[in-house]
């Protein structure tokens, strides 16, 4: 009885024995990678988490990310994080800064704070930029990111506290409007903890 070949074997059995491209197909010079990623005048000390979102109008593209900033505080230098918008009038060849810091509200304020004696920020990263166009008008482009606070506490390990945190999510007509959207609590994690919010 013939035993059945699975389809893993199978895949890598095509794997081993398949074409191979030759050496001359492989990148031999840096022209052949992908480029950083730039943005004038937001990307001295960083840009990170780039999601990208193709304008209805078929021609402009939109991207949150975060932007890096180190602003110091007293004795302490803080590392910031903020989610922005830009966009790419010519398929992401270019990119600049639209303008408007979208994790910044009265709710999530980014400037250095104090928790418990300690220097600490609200941190926003790690965000998506959606457009629904099944949604109402007024909630047709989205953004959810992360919201955390980050603590310099020189007694723990661990500078993050995810327990005061969340999945934040804004709802607006366009995405230039986001930056004014109210800011709401999506989900947290188990360990979430009201106390410092």
């Amino acid at each position: 009885m013939k035993r059945p070949v699975s389809i893993l074997a199978l895949v890598l059995g095509l794997a081993l024995v398949g074409p191979h491209p030759s050496p001359a197909a492989q990148p031999d010079s840096r022209e052949d990678f992908p480029k950083p990623l730039h943005i004038p005048g937001f990307d001295a000390e960083g840009v990170f988490d780039p999601s990208l979102v193709e304008d209805p109008d078929g021609v402009t593209l939109w991207m949150s990310y975060t932007h890096v900033e180190h602003r110091r505080q007293g004795a302490a230098v803080v590392r910031l994080l903020h989610t922005r918008l830009a966009t790419s009038g010519d398929r992401g060849a270019s990119w600049r800064d639209a303008g408007v810091q979208v994790s910044q509200s009265a709710v999530s304020a980014t400037q250095p704070a104090e928790y418990r004696g300690l220097t600490a920020a609200w941190k926003h990263e790690v965000s998506r930029l959606v457009f629904d166009p099944g949604a109402p008008a007024a909630a047709r482009w989205k953004l959810f990111w992360h919201r955390y606070l980050w603590v310099d506490d020189p007694n723990s390990a661990e500078d993050r506290k995810v327990q005061h945190g969340w999945i934040a999510l804004k709802e607006a007509a366009t995405p230039m409007a986001l930056a004014q959207a109210p800011e709401q609590k999506l989900f947290g994690a188990k360990a979430y903890d009201a106390l410092g919010d």
